[in-house]
């Protein structure tokens, strides 16, 4: 069981947890929200949720040639919260319209995931990157903080 101070962040870390030890995937996390009070729960849950379950997807399609983990920090460095999700992929990348593709069958109700991220970052004057390379996948988060 985690505790960020929040309850519902803490029961969906719990969930993303479970499945990665399902599917044998290292989690590793340090996470510290407690200058995120002024982003909406909702907000900070869907952020975690949606990129946690496009690490877990990205993890479970390794067929066992490199090691299954993901990675998430939350931290403050100059008046910024830094949120970063860093996971091993051996997917490829593909861009339509300078937006990342799913790889799910479905486009029409799956690959909105990034893009809400990046829409809920901006609302709260933040940035969501999203850099990878052959086998690593990281979304950097930087949001000021506001008091």
């Amino acid at each position: 069981f985690k505790n960020t101070g929040n309850k519902t962040l803490d029961i969906i870390l719990g969930e993303k947890i479970y499945l990665c030890k399902k599917y044998n995937i290292e989690f590793e996390d340090n996470i510290n929200i407690s200058k995120l009070k002024f982003i909406q729960n909702i907000d900070i849950c869907a952020i975690f949720a949606n990129a946690l379950d496009n690490a877990i997807e990205a993890c479970m399609n390794i067929d066992n040639e490199i090691e299954k983990r993901i990675e998430v920090k939350a931290t403050y460095i100059n008046g910024f919260a830094i949120i970063k999700f860093i996971n091993t992929k051996v997917n490829d990348i593909k861009f339509i319209d300078n937006r990342i593709q799913t790889s799910k069958d479905d486009n029409k109700i799956h690959g909105i995931g990034l893009a809400s991220i990046k829409y809920i970052v901006s609302k709260y004057d933040g940035e969501a990157i999203a850099n990878y390379s052959d086998n690593e996948f990281i979304l950097k988060i930087m949001i000021p903080i506001r008091s």
